[in-house]
């Protein structure tokens, strides 16, 4: 499991469990190790970019090698989304979720970051979906029953989470956020917190935590839409995500001594 390493433990004054999925199992480090360690090397190639087809056939083939002579991989179906890198070639490189590889002629691959923003959105509500379904699918399989079918779901559901939404979709969540400060979209992730309250991935506390650095005043109202023991739970995300972003950093925002006394005010007002 992709997680962010915590500078600073804030954990004692809130107890939760930071979001998006509950695993069972310890996962495939080994796998999660060299996929990662891919997207290392592959940054010298060129930066890699989130990416969906773009196909009016509602798939697109990708191949073992650069040309459509070569032999068929795999493919790509229409709300998919994948990791590509960009370069000077009409063949680009380009990687599932679940680490398959191959080349895509570049005329049918849409760059996320080119989109409009209403477009941008729905790729995150539609990746958010597809976390929350290979989530309830993977805890829905009892391991007694089909080992096999477990391990798939397993996995599939730990590659999308640390190479679609841990290492893409939180970024792009924060980045929307502070751009538009649109109450839909924050409102669509603080479900979304909730829902996965027991994973141990701790990134969305953190990306919480930079959408309240933005527009401190819309957190606080959407957070304060919910009953009060998802309240509770809210803020313990924030808070944490909050104490590990500005952690021997309070220099860096300006606005620090007013952020941390809204926080507290919260606190206070919810936990008189």
């Amino acid at each position: 499991m992709w997680t962010v390493t915590p500078k600073h433990n804030s954990k004692k004054s809130y107890q939760y469990s930071p979001v998006i999925i509950k695993l069972q199992h310890i996962p495939p480090l080994r796998t999660i190790f060299l996929f990662s360690l891919f997207l290392i090397c592959i940054q010298g190639l060129g930066q890699t970019q989130l990416a969906e087809i773009n196909d009016p056939d509602g798939y697109t083939n990708f191949r073992i090698d650069k040309g459509s002579n070569y032999d068929v991989k795999g493919k790509f179906q229409k709300g998919d989304l994948f990791i590509t890198v960009p370069s000077s070639d009409d063949w680009w490189l380009v990687i599932s979720y679940d680490n398959k590889q191959g080349y895509m002629n570049k005329s049918r691959i849409s760059l996320i970051k080119n989109l409009n923003y209403k477009e941008i959105k729905r790729v995150i509500f539609m990746s958010l979906d597809t976390l929350e379904s290979k989530r309830q699918k993977f805890e829905s399989t009892n391991w007694d029953s089909s080992k096999i079918l477990f391990m798939d779901r397993r996995e599939s559901l730990e590659n999308f989470e640390l190479n679609i939404i841990s290492q893409r979709i939180l970024k792009l969540i924060s980045q929307q956020f502070c751009k538009y400060s649109d109450k839909e979209l924050l409102n669509r992730f603080l479900e979304a917190i909730i829902k996965n309250s027991n994973s141990a991935d701790e990134g969305p506390a953190w990306t919480l935590a930079e959408c309240y650095v933005c527009n401190p005043d819309i957190v606080i109202q959407q957070i304060l839409r919910f009953p009060k023991g998802l309240i509770e739970q809210l803020i313990g995300e924030l808070t944490f995500g909050f104490d590990n972003l500005t952690y021997q950093e309070e220099s860096k925002f300006k606005n620090f001594k007013i952020l941390k006394d809204k926080l507290e005010t919260l606190k206070k007002n919810v936990n008189p």
